[in-house]
């Protein structure tokens, strides 16, 4: 049972308030559960490779395709997620396993802070985590981006035990090797954390063999099924990169150092923070000032010196990336940028006069900057759960003694059928009777039959039961079904 004195002790162990930041976090990313999770087609998609891959199993070497590119990135998203389906085998729990994802970072990044400078820097991290709108997206979406927010704090976790301590043993390097590969499997863009064990090895007091050759083997273990893949496949990753590199000229992004700092940056921290575009731009330039200030007066950590060597590189290095800079490919650079701006936030406290009330002032200022920016995000332009729960409910109510098949049309681009038949693979489904036809209502068709099909109550789909295989696929209608969808996305090769 327990007890005040459980309480005592977990008080004396200083849990209690990291226990209550994780579950506020909790509290924000599943107060409207389901609802604030959505069926937009990457989602779709993956929660039906879930789904698909734990009931037969199947353990797919290839992850999910790019979209800037011919190549694939690595399985391990996919994996993980047909693992947490094979366990929980309900209709949400990729969505799930997202969210939980992103309370893990909020952990990390509260010992981050612990090991630089002390258990309130690591609140102050903490509590960014949290509340960061970013990481509000990342837990309500599926996709292989998600999880990167998550790899990327825990390279800079291991990174910091690394650096922080004496004699840091050479699991921490595997450690830190392992997340860095995760990570780049689910997005390539997090190839721009390769300095980080370069730094870190150099910097650290364990400039061994053995520790550099323990990243490197933590990082390519992480890429064994990739390579399985690319060696039996002709080294499709590798000539799908190449064919991207080489056809860069053929996309244009407006570029030039006056978008890239006056328009990007501050975007990218408002994305991050929700903080308004003009303090979004003065945290660009004040988090750089009181860095500089503190590296004068000899007061900026080791870590903190790396970090920011790592952040300033990679602000270099995107600045000749050809393509699009969408917001969540730099999920990666997330922690270090909440890092640098919790930093500057705890040390504001001590470096002016009246400095810990500018402190407060400015750290709850982005709190609340970032509940407000959570709490008006747009959302409409995703498929709720509720909609397709309540189309599920109401097919099983229309025919609750037949077996159903989905029909879309060809021309229909839209995920409504592909999340229908998803959620309907968890109801209960009738071992007898006639199958039922049903079709997405669509403008492009023409429905297969003399007169339109009788449209279903409360759906918007139509009964097509009275049409022929043959009269279907003559009017361009297809059936969708799960192992369709899995087969072309996950089991293609």
């Amino acid at each position: 049972m327990f007890t005040r004195a459980h309480l005592r002790v977990l008080a004396s162990k200083n849990v209690l308030p990291i226990t209550a930041i994780v579950l506020i976090a909790a509290v924000i990313r599943l107060f409207d559960f389901p609802h604030g999770y959505g069926f937009d087609p990457d989602a779709t998609r993956d929660a039906i490779i879930a789904f698909e891959g734990a009931s037969h199993p199947y353990f797919p070497l290839a992850g999910a395709f790019s979209s800037t590119g011919p190549f694939t990135f690595g399985p391990w998203y996919y994996l993980s997620l047909i693992m947490v389906e094979f366990l929980f085998k309900t209709p949400f729990a990729p969505w799930l396993l997202m969210t939980a994802a992103t309370l893990i970072t909020v952990v990390a990044m509260y010992d981050i802070g612990r090991l630089v400078e002390s258990r309130a820097l690591g609140y102050v991290l903490a509590g960014f985590a949290a509340l960061a709108p970013s990481e509000f997206v990342a837990s309500g979406s599926l996709s292989n981006l998600s999880p990167v927010t998550l790899f990327a704090a825990l390279t800079l976790w291991s990174s910091t035990r690394i650096l922080t301590t004496m004699r840091p043993g050479v699991w921490w390097y595997f450690v830190l090797g392992a997340s860095l590969g995760l990570g780049i499997n689910a997005h390539y863009q997090m190839a721009g954390l390769l300095i980080v064990p370069v730094l870190v090895w150099f910097f650290s007091s364990s400039r061994k063999v053995q520790t550099a050759l323990a990243v490197m083997l933590g990082v390519f273990l992480t890429f064994i099924p990739l390579l399985i893949f690319n060696i039996s496949h002709d080294w499709h990753t590798l000539r799908g990169v190449v064919e991207m590199y080489a056809s860069r000229d053929r996309i244009y992004v407006p570029n030039s150092w006056k978008i890239y700092l006056g328009t990007f940056w501050p975007s990218l921290i408002q994305f991050i923070f929700g903080t308004p575009i003009l303090v979004s731009a003065a945290l660009l330039l004040i988090v750089p000032a009181v860095l500089c200030f503190e590296a004068f007066r000899k007061l900026l950590p080791r870590t903190v010196w790396i970090l920011a060597i790592v952040v300033f590189l990679n602000i270099i290095q995107l600045r000749y990336y050809w393509g699009e800079r969408y917001f969540p490919y730099h999920y990666y650079l997330e922690p270090f940028l909440l890092f640098l701006v919790g930093y500057v936030v705890y040390r504001l406290a001590s470096i002016m006069r009246y400095g810990v009330v500018f402190s407060l002032l400015i750290g709850l200022s982005i709190g609340f900057s970032m509940v407000v920016f959570d709490y008006n995000r747009d959302r409409s332009f995703i498929l709720a759960p509720d909609q397709t729960l309540h189309v599920v409910a109401a097919l099983q109510a229309n025919y609750p003694d037949n077996p159903i098949e989905v029909y879309k049309c060809d021309g229909d681009r839209g995920w409504i059928a592909e999340a229908t038949t998803y959620v309907m693979q968890f109801e209960k489904k009738p071992k007898s009777g006639r199958p039922v036809k049903l079709g997405m209502i669509d403008a492009i068709c023409s429905y297969p039959l003399d007169q339109h099909g009788r449209k279903v109550v409360g759906t918007p789909f139509v009964d097509l039961s009275l049409a022929s295989e043959n009269a279907l696929k003559q009017a361009s209608w297809s059936a969708v079904t799960t192992e369709g969808v899995f087969k072309k996305s996950a089991k293609w090769y």
